[in-house]
């Protein structure tokens, strides 16, 4: 802090990385906030074999706003080469689309129809041509949170192993802001 206001600019604002979050054992942002005594929005954690953080950091060093279930959406749409990815939780409350909205608010309500004509669904599969829709959902705590990439081109194992690493990390981010 003396740094900043010795060499920084009027209005400087400070970003700390917790690096190299790979790593067992390393300090998440909550310890690294305590001990420097800083708030907690501030410090990101980041690793680059982590590819969302890195997007998340490259975004807010260039004032773009965004949600870590954000980045963890585009991350998404990007391995997939899906139109759209769109993710969710049992309420239908939507933390993320990236890509068509309309589209994704199509494939929500398709969905969620669905379901109550059939019960719960874990999964849903559709394909067209070589585009393929699915849904994945995911049991975090005792809330439900899952997600849809539409028309992907990609092998559905591609598609599969890309959302299963999406709902890992969407379940930590889940857990961090919302453990009691």
């Amino acid at each position: 802090m003396k740094m900043m206001k010795k060499y920084g600019k009027e209005n400087c604002k400070l970003l700390i990385l917790a690096h190299k979050q790979d790593l067992p054992n390393c300090a998440n942002a909550e310890e690294i906030a305590e001990l420097l005594g800083v708030q907690k929005k501030i410090v990101l954690e980041t690793s680059v074999k982590i590819p969302r953080t890195m997007l998340h950091l490259l975004m807010t060093l260039h004032g773009i706003k965004v949600e870590p279930f954000s980045t963890i959406a585009i991350e998404l749409k990007m391995k997939t080469n899906a139109e759209t990815v769109l993710m969710a939780d049992k309420d239908c409350f939507t933390y993320a689309v990236i890509g068509d909205e309309d589209q994704g608010m199509k494939w929500l309500a398709t969905l969620m129809k669905l379901e109550r004509e059939v019960g719960n669904l874990d999964m849903a599969y559709f394909t067209k041509g070589n585009l393929k829709t699915i849904m994945v959902r995911q049991l975090v705590n005792d809330d439900e949170i899952f997600f849809i990439v539409i028309n992907s081109p990609e092998k559905t194992k591609t598609i599969m192993n890309a959302m299963k690493k999406a709902l890992n990390a969407a379940r930590e981010e889940y857990r961090k802001r919302w453990s009691l």
